[in-house]
């Protein structure tokens, strides 16, 4: 298996965890009704649609324009980050969390590897294999 295909199939199963999560989420939950988790929610719907479209098309049409699909990987991951970070420091000025839990300690910097793999979707590979980002 190439590492483009391998690449491809790791972002679909990423999307397949997401909206999981998202199904566990509501159905645990129910539906959202203040407006920062319902932001979160949709930021979370985003990245998992961004990441399935993104692992099965190589071109994802928007409107009158198509993208690459490591672009929409891109987007989707961004997404995914800044939801998951409004959704601790929600958390953390309501009270509803410690301020020094552990998911506070790890939040920055699992957010800056987020922000780094979404740049690296963003330019086809800076740092990574440029092959992987391939589009045929």
């Amino acid at each position: 298996m190439s590492r483009f295909n391998a690449f491809r199939q790791g972002i679909a199963g990423g999307g397949i965890l997401i909206a999981l999560g998202i199904v566990v989420l509501v159905g645990v939950n129910g539906v959202p009704t203040d407006p920062v988790s319902a932001i979160v929610l949709a930021c979370y719907v985003f990245a998992a649609l961004s990441w399935l479209v993104g692992s099965v098309r190589d071109r994802i049409s928007l409107g009158v324009t198509t993208t690459s699909w490591s672009d929409g990987i891109a987007l989707g991951t961004g997404v995914f980050t800044l939801g998951w970070v409004v959704n601790e420091l929600s958390s953390i000025i309501d009270g509803s969390d410690d301020p020094v839990t552990l998911s506070t300690v790890v939040m920055p910097l699992t957010a800056l590897f987020f922000a780094w793999f979404a740049y690296e979707c963003w330019v086809n590979g800076l740092y990574l294999d440029e092959n992987v980002f391939a589009t045929e």
